[in-house]
């Protein structure tokens, strides 16, 4: 579920478009619609059972984890650059604050594939 189309594509020893089709054929728009499919059904099993309180806590304790992992990967620099060229801003658009907060992180992180934000030029 967490791997990107590359990874899946590098183990399997095919090309995107080989699983592109392989994820069609079995009923979905694409890869991305089979990623979601399997994450549904394993948020679906991983809480079987659970009563609601339970239910929430277990939701809580996996967004702290997410949380602790994104703050691993932050650069205080990058983030230093971001909330300064935000502050310095006569005003903002979405678009202009994706950019400015996807710029350092692409770059790092995710280039020179494919991320969810696209490379700033």
């Amino acid at each position: 579920m967490y791997q990107t189309m590359k990874d899946v594509t590098e183990a399997v020893k095919v090309g995107d478009a080989t699983l592109i089709r392989f994820s069609q054929k079995i009923g979905f728009n694409g890869f991305s619609d089979l990623k979601i499919a399997i994450a549904k059904e394993e948020f679906t099993h991983q809480y079987e059972g659970d009563n609601e309180h339970k239910f929430y806590d277990r939701i809580l304790e996996n967004q702290i984890k997410v949380l602790e992992s994104t703050r691993q990967l932050l650069d205080s620099e990058v983030v230093q650059k971001a909330i300064e060229a935000i502050t310095k801003a006569k005003s903002i658009t979405s678009s202009e604050l994706v950019r400015v907060a996807c710029r350092p992180l692409y770059w790092k992180n995710v280039a020179p594939g494919w991320g969810a934000c696209e490379p700033y030029r």
